[in-house]
């Protein structure tokens, strides 16, 4: 299911891209595995006494330390800051912005949590 995920996060978002070959996918589904089920637990609870004060507002964090080490582990996996056209539907406006590193670490983030949870109910029912 990792393969998946990161797959489609890959082909969703402009700021996390790979190598192109199937071995560095292969191996980030792996290392994010094992990141999720050994190290983000360790993150967690290393942050319980921030997140306890913040009530959980601080939860993202292990999520992006948790991307960090990703690209730190699989060499042809990376996470860059990318510049935002801007979008407009119906009146409603996103303005062209600049996504800097540490925003593009947050929105890759938030992006392989929707798109696990979202893979995680289709395959559900």
């Amino acid at each position: 299911m990792s393969g998946l995920v990161l797959y489609v996060s890959l082909m969703v978002y402009p700021g996390m891209r790979y190598d192109g070959t199937l071995q560095t996918l292969v191996l980030a589904a792996l290392a994010l595995m094992l990141l999720n089920r050994i190290v983000k637990p360790l993150i967690k609870l290393f942050l319980l006494p921030i997140n306890l004060i913040t009530l959980g507002l601080f939860g993202w964090v292990a999520h992006v330390l948790t991307l960090f080490l990703l690209t730190q582990i699989v060499g042809g996996f990376q996470v860059i800051a990318f510049s935002f056209s801007g979008w407009e539907s119906g009146g409603f406006v996103v303005p062209a912005m600049q996504i800097n590193l540490l925003m593009s670490y947050v929105l890759g983030s938030v992006v392989i949590s929707l798109v696990a949870s979202i893979v995680a109910w289709v395959l559900s029912e």
